[in-house]
């Protein structure tokens, strides 16, 4: 799939636009670049990185803003520079609310080994952005994913609660339209974090082959490798699913997960059917039946009609032409017996030589010239 670059202008525009909004109506912070330092605080005595975080500030000091790392990683379809675009919407969003100090995603990262493999496994695990929010002293961490698919951006957004450790607040949206339209659907996803959340849901999902890869959303949860693969902490709502194996059928749901849930999906690929092992019943089965069927038809009618005995009182010549016809009658059925047996012979090579679906058995026939006429001759099994 192919990404969907911002322009300059367009990214121009969004960075301006964040930036106009990060200016907390409190005086905070103003959020840094997500790929930037911490912010400045709004107040003195900001926590540093694997410091307390309840802290209680001195009597009649202002508390210290609160640290929150804010990061949106570009996943299937989706360029970085978009993803980086977009944080900084985010970052403005967030520091609207006032009295907060932000950690980009440079600090994040290198937490990680600064790859963007890991960031991106790690966005996608509570557990994981819990040890990283906790090395970096922080109080909480916003973190997502932005994808495209068709004609539609697809992100999921989490808030962590480090005091809790828990998910406090989840937004999972479908956006139609252009970046503009998913710009505008980020920034209003900002204060729903902050809205009572829905309790989380899990995914357990299971298939019939080993290594087959488990795709949520575009985003790859894991391989299955006899044990289900688990995704915790899923957002209410419609998902995509993909399990994916080299070899076989892709195979894809869209699933509705109800808050709280606990959905177990078994995934069965199918292996492509090979045209030339489709097997059935051979054509000269119906070749040799339906001849048989024919000249045994004609066989009977002219037979009986040989038999036949002329009227009385016909004359020497009538007489004679009357034995010539019934002779000639009696050739046709003779000539049609052999034809039909002939067909009866070649309907049982069919059967022969059909497949019936077994694995074992078959037949194999060989033809070898004589002289005067050939030699057919059959070797093997019925199926």
């Amino acid at each position: 799939m192919r990404a969907w670059p911002i322009a300059a202008a367009s990214v121009a525009a969004l960075l301006l636009t964040g930036t106009v909004a990060a200016q907390a109506p409190d005086g905070g912070a103003r959020g840094g670049s997500p790929s930037g330092q911490a912010g400045e605080a709004g107040g003195p005595g900001a926590p540093g990185p694997g410091e307390g975080l309840e802290r209680p500030p001195a009597e009649g000091a202002e508390a210290a803003p609160r640290r929150v790392v804010v990061i949106l990683l570009a996943s299937a379809g989706v360029d970085p520079e978009t993803a980086d675009a977009l944080t900084e919407l985010a970052i403005g969003a967030v520091a609207t609310r006032g009295h907060v100090s932000i950690v980009g995603k440079e600090e994040f990262q290198a937490q990680l080994g600064h790859s963007e493999a890991r960031s991106a496994e790690c966005v996608s695990s509570t557990a994981c952005l819990g040890r990283v929010g906790v090395h970096l002293g922080v109080d909480e961490i916003i973190a997502g994913t932005i994808a495209r698919r068709g004609d539609r951006w697809i992100f999921n957004i989490n808030r962590i609660d480090m005091r809790s450790g828990n998910v406090a607040g989840r937004v999972f949206r479908e956006v139609p339209g252009d970046v503009g339209a998913l710009a505008d659907a980020v920034q209003a996803a900002i204060p729903e974090l902050y809205a009572q959340v829905a309790e989380a849901a899990q995914l357990l999902v299971s298939t019939n082959v080993d290594g087959a890869e488990v795709v949520v959303d575009g985003v790859l949860i894991g391989v299955y490798r006899g044990e289900a693969v688990e995704l915790a902490d899923v957002a209410p709502g419609r998902h995509e699913l993909v399990v994916t194996a080299a070899g076989y059928f892709d195979w894809t749901r869209v699933v509705n997960v109800a808050p709280g849930a606990t959905m177990q999906i078994e995934a069965s690929l199918e292996v492509p059917e090979d045209p030339g092992e489709s097997g059935g019943i051979s054509p000269l089965v119906w070749i040799g039946f339906g001849t048989a069927a024919v000249a045994g038809g004609m066989a009977i009618y002219f037979g009986v009609s040989s038999q036949e005995e002329p009227e009385a009182g016909i004359t020497q010549a009538e007489a004679e032409a009357f034995l010539d016809t019934k002779n000639t009658e009696a050739t046709i059925a003779n000539v049609s017996m052999v034809v039909a047996g002939a067909g009866l012979v070649l309907a049982i090579i069919g059967l022969l030589l059909s497949d019936f679906g077994g694995d074992e058995g078959g037949v194999t026939a060989a033809a070898t010239p004589l002289e005067g006429g050939a030699l057919l001759s059959l070797r093997g099994s019925l199926p």
